[in-house]
């Protein structure tokens, strides 16, 4: 029978008295202990990937209440009185943790791409990801900004990031929109545009994009970080 309970802070003390013990045991051996819960997937997630998802529940509270709810669901859905039931559980928590960790993945390697492109001048992550409301289904919305836009946009290097089930190109004015949808993996809406969309001062789209919520993933030049700054200032000053 799977039954959840709310967490206790007795497992943290628990904890630290395996890893005493532990680390009396190996002793130099013991380079890292580390408390995770118990995930798997085909035989267990890899290590980097349990501290991956716990580190997020760690400072995410709205990912931690979703990890709940789905917990709870799948909980009045397999009972867990057979193998089977468990298993299921089993399965759908380790569904709910890939996508967790798919998105940070993702931008992760986007990062390295967008600081090892020349031409790309800055980057950053907006919209209900760069705000912490996104939800499953939520696509995914970066700005890039560099000196060709119309280069960029008709080149082929969002394959980089998966398998392309589609494209289309929309237009925004003084933003077009490369939007991508990967095969088994998000959508993702590649924003591309000339470094004066972030010029100061700001346009008025520009400014809304950049107050509603803006990660900086790449910014040498730290164009964005001075338009997020003004941003933020102006929307203070009119909420004033």
């Amino acid at each position: 029978m799977i039954e959840l309970v709310p967490y206790d802070p007795v497992w943290r003390s628990r904890f630290e008295e395996e890893a005493r013990a532990l680390r009396t045991a190996f002793g130099a051996l013991a380079r890292r202990i580390e408390h995770v819960g118990s995930l798997c997937e085909d035989g267990g997630f890899r290590e980097r990937k349990h501290i991956a998802f716990r580190d997020r529940l760690r400072t995410d509270a709205q990912a931690r209440e979703r990890y709940a709810a789905v917990k709870r669901k799948l909980a009045a859905l397999h009972g867990g009185s057979t193998h089977e039931e468990r298993q299921h559980y089993s399965d759908g928590k380790t569904e709910f943790v890939r996508s967790m960790l798919a998105i940070p993945a993702f931008l992760e390697e986007f990062s390295r791409w967008a600081a090892g492109r020349p031409e790309v001048v800055a980057a950053a992550l907006v919209g209900s990801h760069a705000r912490g409301t996104a939800t499953t289904g939520s696509d995914v919305d970066l700005v890039i900004l560099c000196e060709a836009p119309q280069d960029l946009l008709a080149a082929d290097w969002p394959k980089t990031f998966g398998d392309v089930e589609s494209r289309g190109i929309e237009d925004y004015g003084a933003l077009r929109s490369l939007r991508v949808h990967y095969r088994g993996g998000p959508e993702v809406e590649f924003g591309v545009a000339l470094p004066s969309w972030a010029a100061l001062p700001l346009d008025p789209g520009t400014r809304a994009v950049l107050a509603d919520g803006a990660c900086i993933l790449h910014d040498p030049s730290r164009i964005l970080q001075a338009a997020r700054r003004a941003a933020l200032r102006q929307s203070a000053q009119r909420m004033g």
